[in-house]
């Protein structure tokens, strides 16, 4: 301050970077941690798209998975928080599949969406619209893509975004395993290795499914058991199935 020339000088520096780090550790932590304690992937996907939106402009997020037996790319989770003009999802899958397939991250603009398209894709107010996605790599090789999509003039995405996308990436990949290995240990141990059929432990379970039900509601419950004669030799002569 200066008393003589009667005025005050200051120096203001911004903070805008700091806080946007910060931001972006806060968000990375907790999509890890609601990544670890998941059991069910659309809500997992569900957490990890408000917990982005907190940190960046991203009203759409998407979720693809490819059936291999099949060779159909699902899509578990899809969700818009603004509301523009819903894309169809047959054009919707073919963004996601245009991300699986380029087996990198990617960004589809206005101009790359109308040439994948055939059409110049809307959004809120008829703002530019464009789609950041990178693939879903497991020990079994590529398996979908995650997306997120912005548009007017928050659709710049910067590497940071393609960098919290990858981290996602690898978080839901982690779950997605993870969940896949659980049911198939659970397959395994209510399922007879010989027969294919639900064994001993299977029926236990749903049995104390059932009297749980039945103790919540304080209905009744009904055991019906089956005797077939003879069934080792319609086994033995025509086999399990």
């Amino acid at each position: 301050g200066s008393e003589a020339d009667a005025r005050r000088i200051g120096v203001a520096r911004g903070i805008s970077e700091l806080e946007q780090a910060q931001g972006l550790q806060s968000a990375l932590y907790s999509i890890a941690e609601a990544a670890h304690a998941a059991n069910d992937l659309f809500g997992l996907c569900q957490q990890i798209h408000r917990l982005v939106v907190r940190w960046h402009y991203a009203p759409g997020f998407c979720l693809a998975l490819y059936d291999t037996p099949n060779q159909l790319l699902n899509l578990p989770y899809h969700e818009q928080t603004d509301r523009p003009e819903p894309s169809s999802l047959e054009s919707l899958a073919r963004i996601c599949h245009t991300a699986k397939s380029a087996g990198q991250p990617l960004l589809l603009n206005s101009q790359a969406l109308s040439e994948l398209l055939g059409e110049l894709p809307s959004s809120a107010g008829g703002q530019q619209l464009c789609w950041q996605g990178v693939p879903l790599y497991s020990s079994q090789g590529c398996i979908g893509a995650v997306l997120l999509k912005g548009h007017g003039a928050q659709a710049r995405y910067t590497e940071k975004c393609f960098e919290l996308l990858q981290f996602i990436s690898r978080q839901l990949v982690t779950s997605i395993e993870r969940q896949r290995l659980h049911a198939r240990l659970q397959h395994m141990a209510q399922t007879d290795e010989l027969t294919g059929l639900p064994n001993r432990t299977f029926l236990y379970d749903r049995l104390n499914g059932a009297l749980a039900r039945v103790k919540r509601s304080g209905g009744a419950l009904c055991v019906i058991f089956l005797d077939l004669n003879k069934f080792k030799q319609v086994n033995d002569n025509f086999g399990h199935a």
